[in-house]
């Protein structure tokens, strides 16, 4: 192996070495001459700043985690990824439809996933029954318009109102799952595992009680068991429907083990997590940090990706928590965001290739006023204001900040 290759920005990992850009170190914000990727940000920050880097293998840490590309021939992953689904032939998906091709399409499974799913909390509450036909069926769709286009179902899914935390967290978990597996890889038939997993992961919640679960005060200690007790509970359920397959069980009962072994219930740490139960451990996590309950408001998707990071290589492996980020994006999409230029829009798309340049709908012109038609701007295309300064996001932003309701608009 050559101490030195070239590499494309979108290929780098936290820890290779940066030993040359494409452009001058002048053109830069980086101090140093040759660094070690130690933080997101200057991740971020090259990929956005460059097309292609020059990488210093001797330099750089975990090397032999770099160069090994799936057999399709398309980006690539890291050994770590690849040996958590040994048994498997990681693919390259491409969208099938531009977001404006797949949202229609979207809406129409997005809204009947909403209506299953409350019909299956409302039977399991009231009678313990679980329809895993309806599931199956209702998720099928779902992960077909992941498939074809993730940005559609991850929009609406951030943007849906949240009359229910139950409700909206097992949807919303269920669309990011089916994602990043779209993202690592995962054939099909996983991601609709997947899908199915994260819905049900809380499903042992319906049997504790809601005066618990929705407690503004700190729990005891008895409390918070009953609590970690959903996972018992919930495989109960399961054990008593037909047609939950062993995968979907082994979502449910490790979803809250955690990479260093603190997780509950039975402290399994490592490659001893079920690797799906890995992923979708992440993503309730996720949804969880940006989610309002009872005792606590949500924060905003780009801190908990923030959060996420300082997480990697304790609650999970940070190689899963790189490929999150790239599911998502720094922005992600439902994020209400601020550019350089005083515009306040909605992150509608992202680019696969520059997270950092998503398509935004943009709601509010420079002085804060609210438009009568919303315009769209592509950060890819569109670099320049119109004073010839840099066009960038400069923040995320609270849309009650501005009396913003993302959740009424229409595409």
């Amino acid at each position: 192996m050559s101490r030195f290759y070239k590499t494309h920005v979108d290929d780098l990992k936290l820890g290779m070495f940066v030993s040359d850009l494409d452009r001058p170190w002048t053109d830069s914000p980086f101090l140093l001459q040759g660094f070690t990727i130690d933080s997101i940000d200057e991740l971020a920050t090259l990929r956005d700043l460059c097309s292609y880097v020059h990488v210093d293998v001797g330099l750089s840490k975990h090397v032999e985690d770099y160069a090994l590309q799936n057999s399709h021939g398309g980006r690539k992953r890291t050994k770590v990824i690849a040996k958590m689904f040994p048994d498997r032939t990681l693919v390259t998906y491409e969208d099938v439809f531009t977001f404006e091709g797949e949202v229609g399409s979207a809406e129409k499974v997005f809204k009947d996933y909403e209506n299953v799913i409350g019909n299956i909390y409302k039977s399991v509450e009231t009678s313990g029954n679980l329809d895993m036909v309806a599931v199956s069926k209702t998720v099928t769709r779902v992960v077909g318009s992941i498939v074809r286009n993730p940005d559609a179902c991850m929009l609406l899914s951030a943007i849906s109102k949240k009359d229910s935390y139950s409700y909206s967290h097992a949807l919303s978990s269920s669309v990011l799952a089916a994602a990043l597996g779209r993202q690592i890889g995962l054939p099909v038939h996983d991601l609709k595992t997947l899908a199915t997993g994260a819905l049900l992961c809380d499903i042992g919640k319906l049997e504790i009680p809601s005066t618990i679960l929705n407690k503004s005060a700190p729990l005891t200690e008895q409390e918070w068991q009953l609590v970690k007790d959903h996972v018992s509970l919930g495989m109960k359920i399961l054990e008593d429907t037909t047609g939950v397959s062993p995968e979907v069980k082994a979502i449910v009962a490790n979803h809250h083990e955690r990479y260093d072994g603190r997780g509950y219930p039975a402290g399994l740490s490592g490659k001893n997590i079920p690797p799906l139960a890995r992923v979708a451990g992440l993503v309730d996590c996720y949804d969880a940090m940006i989610s309002d309950r009872s005792y606590a408001s949500g924060v905003s998707p780009a801190d908990a990706i923030s959060k996420l990071y300082t997480m990697r290589d304790l609650d999970f492996e940070a190689e899963l928590v790189e490929e999150f980020i790239q599911t998502v994006g720094i922005y992600p999409v439902g994020s209400v965001v601020e550019l350089t230029d005083g515009r306040v829009g909605v992150v509608v798309t992202e680019h696969r290739r520059r997270r950092l340049r998503p398509r935004i709908l943009i709601l509010l012109n420079s002085d804060k006023r609210q438009l009568v038609e919303p315009s769209y701007v592509n950060l890819l295309e569109e670099t320049e204001d119109q004073a010839g300064r840099p066009l960038e996001i400069l923040k995320g932003v609270d849309p009650s900040a501005y009396n913003l309701h993302p959740e009424d608009l229409t595409f």
